[in-house]
């Protein structure tokens, strides 16, 4: 039988030392049903009648089973939360116990600081890492000096400039995101080429401007 120890969702076994065997990893949020990993199997489940709105679990997030039933949230060792969408301003959370947020925006136009600075201090207080990945990179004309300017705002914060054309620091992002692809952890969340291209590629037109929190999806 696979102990829940085995469970690895973004390459550093980060299962917290109270997880038990039966509890389980959300890897996916819709509409209150989730997808979680188990030590052995992935499954579909919803949520017990008190995890809602402010208590609902969140990608990233361990949960106990009961049946096929989320009962509760274990303790969240760092949590993105944002102000909930609609006329509530209740805070939601986006992701907990992730490492690493990567905030994005592309190259090629003027770069967009006070945007980039929101999401950064966003990223900091959810008790992450948060990373700067400026993509298009073939599209600009003087990259050091780009990002110089987002660096000089993003004072302590490592800033990537990618092109999924050239390939153009791909290992960096790579390196930060282990043991495959990184999927965004809500559906919405924009997400570059570059970061999960497995060889030059094209990126999209437009521009990425979007907070996003990655998880492994499996």
């Amino acid at each position: 039988m696979p102990h829940v120890s085995d469970l690895s969702v973004d390459g550093h076994h980060d299962v917290p030392a109270h997880a038990a065997d039966d509890d389980s990893e959300v890897a996916r949020v819709d509409r209150g049903l989730l997808t979680v990993l188990t030590a052995g199997a992935e499954r579909r489940v919803s949520c017990a009648g008190g995890l809602h709105d402010g208590t609902a679990p969140a990608v990233g997030d361990w949960v106990p089973l009961r049946g096929d039933q989320a009962v509760r949230v274990l303790p969240r060792r760092t949590a993105v939360v944002r102000t909930a969408a609609g006329r509530s301003s209740a805070p939601q959370v986006v992701a907990a116990n992730v490492d690493v947020v990567f905030v994005v925006d592309a190259l090629g136009a003027a770069a967009r600081l006070r945007r980039i600075e929101r999401y950064l201090a966003l990223a900091w207080a959810s008790g992450a890492t948060p990373v700067v990945v400026l993509t298009k990179a073939d599209l600009c004309t003087d990259v050091p000096a780009a990002v110089a300017e987002v660096a000089e705002d993003a004072v302590g914060v490592d800033v990537l400039p990618v092109s999924a054309v050239t390939g153009s620091g791909l290992a960096a992002v790579r390196d930060l995101v282990p043991d495959g692809p990184a999927r965004p952890s809500r559906p919405g969340c924009a997400r570059s080429t570059a970061s999960d291209a497995p060889a030059p590629a094209a990126d999209p037109p437009g521009r990425n401007g979007h907070f996003c929190p990655w998880r492994r999806g499996g």
